[in-house]
């Protein structure tokens, strides 16, 4: 089955997603969810603030909503886009495929942590 691209801002808020150094140190909130972002390092290099070594991008996003997953990943597969799968418990629940800039434009305007600003 071929997976449909969504817009990734119908599912994500920029205000409400906060990056951080590593899901161990960080404390979270009950209605955080995880999210893994993954980007190849020409991905990253688009980026104007400093970005982890490894394209892997640690954060939460703050949910007001019920059933919602509780892990989201998000992956580079080239070509412009990426692949988001979104967990509850160790299940996937569903996966589509975003735009590479909208995942960009995302963790300019998110809450980032002082390394990355």
């Amino acid at each position: 089955m071929e997976q449909e691209f969504i817009n990734l801002f119908d599912l994500f808020n920029p205000d409400r997603l906060r990056t951080v150094s590593n899901f161990r140190e960080m404390l979270k909130c009950p209605r955080d969810i995880t999210v893994q972002i993954e980007l190849k390092a020409t991905e990253c290099a688009k980026l104007p603030f400093k970005t982890p070594w490894d394209g892997i991008f640690f954060a939460y996003y703050l949910s007001d909503e019920k059933n919602q997953p509780d892990k989201w990943f998000i992956n580079d597969w080239g070509e412009n886009k990426c692949q988001i799968i979104l967990e509850r418990g160790k299940k996937q629940i569903s996966s589509h495929f975003v735009k590479t800039e909208d995942v960009l434009r995302l963790l300019m305007e998110c809450r980032r942590i002082l390394a990355q600003r």
